[in-house]
């Protein structure tokens, strides 16, 4: 939201379902919870897709960390799991 109070879209197509991408090419599966860091990133609490997923400032949609998995099990960013992360 800018200062103006207009919202736009990051990302995502509205649709829901697993996609990493550029734009409206990505997909999510109920997105929750929100993170901003000081570069620009936005991560992305992605709940039915047991992920949590990074926007870039350029609108790049990648899988942050997390299997995809429902579970619970520290590991490396590709091999962590998590149920609903919010």
């Amino acid at each position: 939201m800018t200062s103006a109070g207009v919202v736009s879209t990051l990302a995502g197509s509205g649709d829901a379902d697993f996609v990493n991408g550029i734009g409206s090419t990505a997909q999510f599966n109920t997105p929750t919870g929100v993170v901003v860091d000081s570069r620009g990133n936005v991560y992305v609490a992605d709940g039915n897709n047991h992920r949590i997923r990074k926007i870039t400032p350029t609108g790049v949609v990648s899988t942050f960390v997390g299997s995809g998995t429902a579970a619970f099990a520290n590991g490396t960013a590709n091999t962590a799991q998590f149920d609903l992360p919010a």
